[in-house]
């Protein structure tokens, strides 16, 4: 019997520094282990939601990627308390709200 894998992933850089290498290795971890049928969902966190300028819309339409942002929108990047911040209570926060069984 195959179990269901739900996976979550701290993706901040594809919003924060989007033309970085991290960035882009994030985008590609996604899209080759949204191929594997035992992982049924792939939630990424983002530190604020998509812009008009997001350069990854692919995964926006990828059936297993679901994206989590908070409320209020955050800004690690800005500097290192900020990133704490995002770090050790906001990521928290957001897998608290996770539909799925992660």
């Amino acid at each position: 019997m195959q179990s269901e894998i739900y996976i979550a992933i701290d993706a901040f850089r594809l919003v924060s520094e989007p033309q970085t290498s991290g960035a882009f290795m994030v985008s590609e971890i996604v899209r080759e282990i949204g191929q594997n049928p035992a992982i049924k969902q792939i939630t990424l966190l983002v530190p604020r939601k998509p812009g008009a300028d997001f350069l990854f819309n692919d995964l926006l339409s990828v059936e297993k990627v679901n994206f989590i942002f908070p409320e209020k929108p955050h800004i690690p990047e800005k500097n290192f308390r900020s990133n704490i911040q995002w770090i050790q209570f906001t990521i928290p926060k957001l897998l608290k709200t996770c539909k799925s069984p992660i």
